[in-house]
């Protein structure tokens, strides 16, 4: 009886298992899809896997809802040889022209129909790359289209109800999908007769571990990454970074373009946004710096009206108007925030009125893009040139207006200021002459420059001191030192170098409409040795000069004379400071930040020849000037927050080490704004009757 017993309790068990077993299984298994709506037509199907552009519009209707462009077309033209034949594409389009929207479909595309296997997407931070996944996410799991297309595989997704704790364990027709489903992550089902089927889609920042990304499929097959989406792989304070420019794009060479092996080089897109000239995107979009990347740029304006007189004037008041009466603030708010109705009212109106004379000439890219209220493309883009232009040149226009951004110093731009004046000669409308000593221990460098009215300044001369042989050369390889020149050891040397250096300086200098003009000021910099430096000014006769210390104030520290308490005699200007020296009762030194004067002399030097407040050279053509060139050119600026503000920090960059002119131009210009020459903005020369405040406010802005 009892082995009957144990028999019976034994089967029951078994029974018990198996049908625990099979419940098991069948809340595994995922069944067979039911669509929400018809299927494609075989006819379709194919149209759909020759062409991305009718793939977009059928199964993404919400997203691709407006005309395409000749733009649009263009770069899915692009986008398709890409992933089909390979390569690598760099696509920049005005902001909000759909090029995401057009990646995410891609990427599917080109998995749905197995033209690429595995998809790298990269963004300029893991955070960004992984939106983009959860995005695609969204796709697979609630459209209906992409449902009908590919049942089966979005049958799968769906039965995960958004979670990956179950992808493990899931089954279809018995045999496990492997499907993944992580944050940064997807592995499409193993369905057979899917062309999905063990396909991937990962997402990485640009600053993360790209190399050595892999998956190994059930019938041991490894695959790599064979095509690279990189969506805007720069941050607005990476592109104004000279060195994280160049390290993001020694990334993409060498990690991303080669995710797939040493010797492979994967297909590859780029979606990006000129932020500032020679910034990341900038390079991939340049066929001559990267002719390998098929660079696309599209603006949203091909070319201006004619008349952009009537826009910025009569348009711009009707339509500051109607923000007014909307209670908004034009150029600060979205219209889409704001009552369109409302705040285009009068605007309209003149538009409507005088709409051929304000399009004549204007061409736009894209005929559908507006917003409800406007009446045209060209009203639309307009309309946000007027709210913020340099927004708009950049990225809308692919052109960012870099007036004052002292990062796009370049060759060219300094030759370009040489002028035709002989040396030692200075500008007619000079008003001070000033000199700066850069003290080295073997030579010292030396550069006179006049000023006039708004920070007008012109190099009169400079040079070395002793004189050099060559033409160009390195401080590492000088031939001829001081103590060459002078007798005695190496501060006697610089002592002596100083005291005849300083006569030669400090002189009357030819002006170019007759007469003559003194020296000023000379700054000397007292870096190297200051005890020389104070021990040459307590001898000499020479008046009017300053011994000089230069701070570079990081955003870390407080502004050069914030909490400073002036002492009898000081003197406190921009970013300087003239005070008597603690242990030389008769002698006054100045104290200032590099930081901001070296990004005052860039700053000049980008203004255009004959604009108030340029910087021009005297007379030689480019072999003479190489080395002024190469010292101007030696440092880039990093762009650092602290404390609440922004600073431009100036550093050496790779493979330079010669800054000495530069520092010399930076000494000349502190030595004028302590003359009192002062850079002054244009002010308009009549007020409009019945402006708002705001409105005044909006013009300087924009002015």
């Amino acid at each position: 009886m009892a082995v009957a017993d144990r028999e019976y309790s034994k089967a029951r068990s078994e029974a018990a298992n198996k049908w625990l077993k099979e419940q098991t299984a069948r809340g595994r298994e995922i069944g067979e899809p039911e669509l929400p709506g018809d299927p494609p037509s075989d006819e379709a199907r194919e149209r759909g896997r020759r062409s991305l552009a009718f793939f977009c519009k059928d199964i993404f209707p919400g997203d691709f809802c407006l005309e395409w462009s000749d733009a649009h077309l263009k770069a899915i033209a692009r986008l398709e040889s890409s992933i089909r034949e390979g390569g690598t594409f760099a696509l920049a389009m005005p902001r909000g022209s759909g090029k995401s929207s057009l990646a995410r479909a891609a990427a599917l595309w080109a998995i749905f129909f197995n033209f690429r296997q595995f998809v790298i997407i990269v963004g300029a931070e893991q955070t960004h790359a992984s939106e983009m996944v959860d995005a695609l996410k969204t796709d697979l799991e609630s459209n209906d289209r992409l449902f009908c297309w590919f049942p089966k595989t979005c049958h799968s997704i769906r039965c995960l109800e958004g979670t990956g704790h179950a992808a493990k364990k899931q089954t279809y027709q018995g045999e496990r999908t492997r499907i993944t489903w992580a944050h940064d992550k997807i592995v499409f089902p193993k369905i057979d007769g899917e062309a999905s089927s063990e396909c991937v889609i990962a997402s990485k920042g640009i600053g993360g571990r790209i190399r050595g990304q892999f998956y190994k499929r059930a019938v041991g097959e490894t695959i790599r990454p064979d095509f690279a989406i990189l969506d805007d792989p720069q941050t607005d304070e990476s592109a104004r970074s000279i060195a994280d420019c160049d390290k993001r794009e020694r990334v993409i060479g060498r990690a991303v373009l080669r995710a797939a092996g040493p010797t492979v080089e994967i297909a590859a897109v780029t979606l990006c946004t000129v932020i500032r000239r020679d910034d990341l995107a900038d390079r991939l979009l340049n066929r001559d710096q990267n002719p390998h990347w098929r660079g696309q740029k599209t603006k949203m304006l091909i070319s201006f009206p004619d008349n952009t007189a009537l826009w910025e004037g009569p348009y711009l008041e009707e339509l500051i108007r109607g923000y007014q009466e909307a209670g908004e603030a034009f150029g600060e708010e979205p219209l889409s925030e704001v009552n369109p109705h409302t705040a285009l009212r009068y605007a309209n109106a003149f538009y409507t009125e005088h709409r051929e004379a304000m399009d004549m000439g204007a061409v736009v890219s894209w005929d559908q893009r507006m917003v409800p209220g406007e009446l045209s493309a060209i009203q639309h883009a307009m309309n946000l040139w007027l709210k913020d232009r340099p927004m708009f040149a950049a990225e809308m226009q692919q052109e960012p207006d870099e007036e004052g951004d002292v990062s796009k110093l370049t060759e060219e731009i300094i030759l370009a200021k040489v002028a035709k004046l002989e040396v030692g000669v200075c500008l007619p409308q000079t008003e001070k002459v000033v000199a700066f000593i850069d003290v080295q221990g073997d030579c010292l460098f030396w550069m006179v420059a006049s000023f006039g009215e708004h920070f007008t300044g012109h190099v009169i001369a400079y040079g070395s001191w002793p004189q050099q042989t060559e033409m160009n050369w390195s401080l590492d390889s000088i031939r001829i030192t001081l103590q060459d020149r002078y007798e005695g050891g190496p501060d006697a040397a610089i002592h002596a170098g100083l005291a005849e250096l300083s006569k030669h300086i400090c002189r009357h200098w030819d002006v170019e409409d007759g007469g003559r003009e003194p020296t000023s000021r000379l700054l000397i910099d007292a870096g190297w040795n200051s005890r020389i430096i104070r021990e040459f000014l307590r001898e000499t006769k020479l008046p009017n000069i300053y011994h000089s210390y230069g701070r570079g104030i990081t955003a870390g520290t407080n502004p050069l004379n914030q909490g400073h308490k002036r002492k009898g005699g000081d003197l406190i200007g921009s970013e300087w400071r003239v005070a008597w020296t603690s242990d030389s009762p008769r002698q006054k030194h100045v104290l200032y930040d590099t930081n901001h004067w070296k990004s005052f002399v860039v700053s000049r030097m980008l203004t255009n020849r004959g604009d108030r407040g340029c910087i021009t050279l005297h007379s030689g053509d480019r072999r003479y000037h190489r080395m002024l060139i190469d010292h101007l050119l030696a440092e880039a600026p990093v762009k650092t927050e602290g404390r609440g503000r922004e600073v431009q920090e100036w550093r050496i960059r790779p493979g330079r080490s010669d800054n000495h002119y530069l520092d010399c131009l930076v000494g000349c210009c502190v030595a004028a704004s302590i003359e009192g020459i002062k850079l002054q903005q244009d002010l308009p020369t009549q007020k409009r009757r019945n402006r708002s405040s705001f409105q005044d406010a909006l013009r300087k802005r924009r002015g």
